[in-house]
């Protein structure tokens, strides 16, 4: 499977939600990169999302963005839970992206790129 384009969900999630706690368009198109191979990708690894996403960076760049970039993991819980809020109703979707924010809060990127 090769993914052309950063779905539409992630990409206004991003937007809405997360893009203010980047510095740089390079940096929220990393995250999406990102986000969007945890969700769709068979190999959630580094090399595995760069290989199926066609307009990725190469590895070593989000691999770089991923260990090296300071993450403000409060204000991601506080948009996780704002973004949760706008939901009457909830399906797997939603908690798995909030599990994911959620990881990240606690544990770091660093943690979770170790333990996949």
């Amino acid at each position: 499977m090769r993914i052309i384009h950063t779905p539409s969900i992630v990409q206004n999630g991003i937007e809405k939600f997360v893009a203010s706690l980047f510095k740089n368009e390079p940096q929220r198109k990393h995250i999406s990169t990102y986000l969007t191979g945890l969700m769709l990708s068979d190999n959630k690894t580094i090399i595995g999302i760069t290989d199926v996403m066609v307009n990725a960076s190469d590895q070593s760049a989000l691999n770089r963005f991923l260990t090296q970039v300071d993450w403000y993991h409060d204000e991601m819980n506080k948009k996780r839970i704002e973004w949760l809020q706008q939901f009457d109703d909830t399906y797997t979707l939603y908690f798995t992206l909030s599990w994911f924010l959620l990881t990240l809060t606690n544990a770091g990127w660093s943690t979770i790129i170790t333990n996949h």
